[in-house]
């Protein structure tokens, strides 16, 4: 599992999959509407195969990624691009993104890897949906 310290260590994991629509979503174990909707991630990813990437990247402290944090993505089978947040300064990380910081929010960024959406707030898999075909 890696780890999201700033923008460009954003920006590395989100170019990793260039070609793409990339779904970056910020969640944590403690976020009930992030436990709700994380399913619905899931079921995106699986469903768009190689036309998207799913990027998660959880708000949970360090020292639950063994007790909750990998057990959850394990649960939801959603280990692989999955990282810790280790924000320096949550707040500038969270302004330069256009979030107010509240969990959970989703980035949508297009094949060319530029940021065309923020989605904040609990969403349906119909709304991630309609949010990756907009951008195919």
């Amino acid at each position: 599992m890696g780890t999201i310290k700033d923008m460009a260590s954003l920006k590395s994991a989100v170019a990793k999959h260039r070609g793409k629509v990339v779904v970056v979503n910020f969640w944590a174990t403690w976020c009930p509407s992030c436990v709700e909707e994380f399913p619905g991630l899931v079921k995106l990813r699986d469903e768009f195969g190689s036309k998207m990437a799913l990027v998660t990247i959880s708000g949970d402290e360090k020292s639950d990624l063994d007790s909750k944090v990998k057990p959850f993505l394990a649960k939801h089978n959603a280990g692989r691009n999955a990282y810790l947040a280790a924000l320096g300064d949550e707040a500038a990380f969270a302004s330069a993104l256009g979030w107010s910081g509240q969990y959970p929010v989703t980035l949508i960024y297009d094949r060319k890897g530029e940021r065309v959406e923020v989605l904040e707030g609990a969403k349906s898999y119909d709304a991630f949906a309609e949010a990756v075909r907009r951008h195919l």
